[in-house]
């Protein structure tokens, strides 16, 4: 924001933040290039970024004679809605997008994810950061997917989705724009009136007729948008990706629509659906609590629509930084005045979540909620319905890279007969017990360590933890008492 003329202007730095509970990384389209000057003019940031060893990118991008520079594959720490503003000035002024579809619109959704995930009334977004992945508009859904040449070790040649992965701190995992891709180009609301083409006529100059109706355009006139991906095939590359790499990383997804226009409104993609089932069957079933799967999307006065992803990301990151990763999003308002598209039913939002295991947005009292953190799959294959539950796999993700941050404190300062390894442990775990993450009355009957040596330069812990699950279902029996009533 400038005053008096440009001559004064608002520059925000945001200032340094302690460690962040629950990093997050968005992929998707950020047209119009980085802006040179204000991200070098960032310590902060260019420090974050070299931490994550593209200091050669960095420099590629000093040198160029250009203001405004694509900067393809390469995490940029974003810390508040204002910061990517002034990091992608030019973002919210280009032109249409190369896709165009009826329903999602021609602009890119990034821009209005990253205002979805920092929209918090809370103390915690103060608290967040989300790591910035701009992709190639013209390489489409393929260059949200991870690539068979991808090496973890090698990042230079590596798609995008696996550079996502690479920082070491990200827990959740969101592609906006790969979702808009792949909402069908046809898909439209409910239709309006179509009225005739009126017959040619001449006006008088300076007398407006517009009655908000366009003349139909002929079938060779109208730009061929590609065909959405198969939901079975894009999802199971991300699946094998994650449980080879990165297994404490959740990817936030929304259930695609149907291809065909079956009802007034657009419905939930029937293929999609099937391939979730065919998965429940193969592999892939101990990996499918990695994906976190949400439907409908969501539409505003502002907005014709847009994921829910950023927001529900946002509502996690918030929760996790005030309360614990092991609280859930669900039931809670959320902030913004969106409202779900298209409206469930309540019949069609239970078979959702019960047979797919998919998380609906509900209108409660005309405010968005989450009705549950469903999974299509249980933690680490249990088929219990409380191993199905959001918040229990975002915890296990936040407890194993705890756990190796913890781990490599200790490497290079302790012999394995030194006490405090074990010390450390009890201590980490009991205060997680008392804070709720973990079920018992006691903290013995909450966790359990373990501890070996092998020969004398390796030790070993073996850990057994109890995590608090929600209660998934309440029974309630309604008893007559036939003796009052014959009383009575």
């Amino acid at each position: 924001m400038n005053f008096n003329s440009d001559r004064v202007a608002l520059d925000p730095q945001p200032q340094r933040q302690q460690r962040v509970a629950l990093e997050v990384v968005i992929l998707g389209h950020c047209p119009g290039g980085v802006d040179v000057e204000y991200l070098f003019s960032s310590p902060q940031m260019v420090a974050g970024i070299e931490g994550l060893g593209y200091a050669g990118s960095l420099e590629v991008l000093r040198q160029s004679p250009l203001p405004r520079q694509p900067f393809y594959g390469v995490p940029l720490p974003v810390r508040s809605l204002s910061q990517f503003q002034s990091l992608f000035p030019a973002v919210q002024r280009v032109g249409k997008e190369r896709y165009i579809s009826r329903l999602a619109g021609d602009q890119v959704w990034l821009p209005s994810a990253v205002e979805d995930f920092f929209m918090d009334s809370s103390n915690a977004v103060n608290r967040k950061l989300l790591w910035v992945i701009s992709v190639d508009e013209t390489q489409g859904q393929q260059a949200f997917l991870p690539a068979e040449r991808d090496d973890f070790l090698d990042l230079s040649n590596s798609s995008a989705f696996t550079r996502a992965l690479a920082i070491p701190r990200v827990g959740l995992l969101i592609m906006p724009d790969l979702e808009r891709l792949q909402i069908p180009s046809a898909l439209a609301d409910v239709p309006r009136l179509r009225l005739a083409n009126p017959p040619p006529g001449f006006l008088p100059c300076g007398e407006k007729f517009d009655d908000t109706h366009r003349e139909r355009r002929h079938s060779h006139e109208i730009n061929r948008q590609p065909t959405p991906h198969d939901f079975g095939e894009i999802l199971p590359k991300m699946l094998r990706t994650l449980s080879k790499w990165r297994p404490d990383i959740q990817l936030l997804f929304a259930l695609p629509f149907d291809l065909e226009q079956r009802a007034e409104r657009p419905q939930p993609s029937a293929s999609a659906l099937h391939a979730i089932a065919q998965m429940r069957n193969s592999t892939l079933a101990p990996h499918l609590y990695r994906v976190q799967l949400t439907y409908p999307y969501l539409r505003s006065a502002r907005r014709s629509l847009i994921s829910s992803s950023a927001l529900l990301a946002g509502a996690m990151a918030s929760t996790t930084a005030a309360q614990g990763s092991w609280r859930s999003v669900a039931g809670k308002a959320l902030a913004g005045e969106y409202q779900p598209y298209p409206l469930l039913p309540q019949y069609d939002a239970a078979r959702l979540r019960d047979e797919a295991g998919i998380g609906t947005l509900v209108s409660h009292r005309s405010k968005l909620e989450l009705s549950d953190e469903r999974l299509p799959g249980g933690v680490f294959g249990e088929s219990a319905e409380y191993a199905r539950s959001g918040e229990i796999a975002r915890f296990i993700g936040w407890l194993r890279r705890e756990l190796e941050g913890l781990g490599l404190q200790l490497l290079f300062e302790v012999d394995p007969l030194d006490p405090r390894p074990m010390m450390l442990l009890r201590d980490f775990f009991t205060r997680l017990h008392q804070r709720g993450a973990l079920r018992g009355r006691l903290p013995e009957e909450a966790f359990a360590i373990r501890q070996s040596n092998d020969g004398e330069s390796t030790l070993l812990f073996e850990i057994e933890i109890a995590p608090a699950f929600p209660i998934d279902r309440i029974r309630l029996v309604l008893a007559q008492d036939r003796l009052e009533i014959a009383r009575g």
